[in-house]
């Protein structure tokens, strides 16, 4: 169990976790294959995206690293689900 100021600043470390361009260029190219895939009625929305780029982040201070990893590490896989529904 933490305590609240722990939990607080925890969030603030998270914000501090750094995204390289080409994950945000990776995300961004999950999105809008969500936009306009024929089989997919609503693609992500910019809410979305942003929770996206926030699961990144607390999944690279989790994992004990100050950045998310670029291309295909940039997320964990069983994230999608949770932010496509």
């Amino acid at each position: 169990i933490i305590s609240k100021r722990e939990l607080l600043e925890m969030q603030d470390q998270v914000k501090q976790i750094y995204v390289d361009d080409k994950v945000l260029t990776y995300l961004s190219k999950i999105v809008d294959a969500t936009r306009n895939h024929s089989m997919i009625t609503l693609g992500v929305s910019p809410r979305g995206t942003l929770a996206l780029m926030d699961m990144s982040k607390a999944h690279a201070f989790v994992q004990g690293r100050t950045f998310v990893l670029p291309i295909s590490n940039a997320f964990p896989k069983q994230c999608l689900p949770i932010v496509f529904c």
